[in-house]
């Protein structure tokens, strides 16, 4: 029999099944819409939304570990209702089982993923993860412009410019209530994945802004749990203060102790010190 834990928030419910699935599945119900989070127990602990409309499901960012996809398929197959669009963004593995009339990228993704970066990205993972995952190419897929909005399953999607500093994906305004982007906000350090220059706290600060001025109530990423407008505010301080102690700071290791210092007890000091490696480098 499933355990269920039921959390009350905000915008709605949060319902977390742990039982019977190997990765964690968080549900938040919203006006008109249900966003379904399953994040994989597999190393890189990547999510995958469903986004669940009244008559069917958007799938946002296909997991890539084989275990996780048979695992997070088992769970989508509870929810009796046809995935009518499969948005591939940052992410783009796992999708070789997927008809390629059902994918879709933003616009510049399909050629940045088949270039240099994302390809040695692909190659690192299938050397240390072993055939773990699944990086099979897939067929070619549909492209949507940025700032176009596109009805799927009776729900918008508003395709944004994501971090400029980031792969040259998009974030995405869904109904007006859920801001996804690659890294949902958390009230811990940013790791150097975010912040990998000093010009990378400047367009993150642009794209955090950019997601509260939305007015949507919750903010989902690949990495890190989904989190409300205080987790926004939270890492536009914590960017203003990183900014500050940066450009007064000469050493690599006053950096970290100042940042420290400032947001005393949040997680992620590895995080802080590989953002140190990257400014100071």
């Amino acid at each position: 029999m499933k355990k269920l834990f039921l959390a009350i928030i905000a915008m709605g419910f949060t319902l977390t099944a742990s039982a019977q699935f190997k990765g964690r599945i968080e549900v938040y119900k919203l006006d008109g819409l249900t966003i379904h989070s399953y994040k994989s127990a597999e190393a890189m602990a990547d999510l995958t939304f469903i986004i669940e409309g009244k008559d069917g499901l958007v799938i946002l960012e296909q997991q890539s570990f084989l275990e996780s996809i048979k695992d997070f398929n088992n769970y989508l197959a509870t929810l009796n209702k046809p995935v009518v669009k499969v948005i591939a963004n940052y992410h783009t593995g796992g999708l070789a089982d997927w008809d390629a009339s059902k994918v879709v990228m933003v616009e510049g993704m399909p050629e940045f993923e088949k270039g240099a970066v994302y390809s040695g990205m692909f190659g690192f993972f299938s050397q240390i993860f072993d055939g773990a995952m699944d990086l099979r190419p897939h067929g070619e897929v549909a492209t949507v412009a940025f700032n176009s909005t596109h009805n799927w399953a009776g729900i918008d999607f508003k395709f944004l410019h994501g971090a400029k500093s980031d792969f040259p994906a998009a974030s995405i305004n869904i109904a007006n209530k859920v801001y996804y982007m690659h890294f949902a906000p958390v009230f811990a350090h940013m790791t150097g994945d975010q912040i990998n220059s000093a010009a990378a706290i400047d367009a993150t600060i642009e794209e955090l802004s950019n997601a509260k001025a939305s007015g949507c109530v919750l903010f989902i990423g690949s990495h890190g749990k989904p989190g409300r407008i205080d987790a926004v505010n939270f890492q536009l301080q914590y960017l203003g203060k990183m900014k500050e102690i940066f450009n007064s700071t000469r050493r690599k290791d006053e950096f970290v102790k100042k940042m420290t210092e400032s947001f005393i007890g949040i997680l992620g000091i590895d995080g802080l010190n590989a953002v140190a490696d990257k400014l100071y480098q």
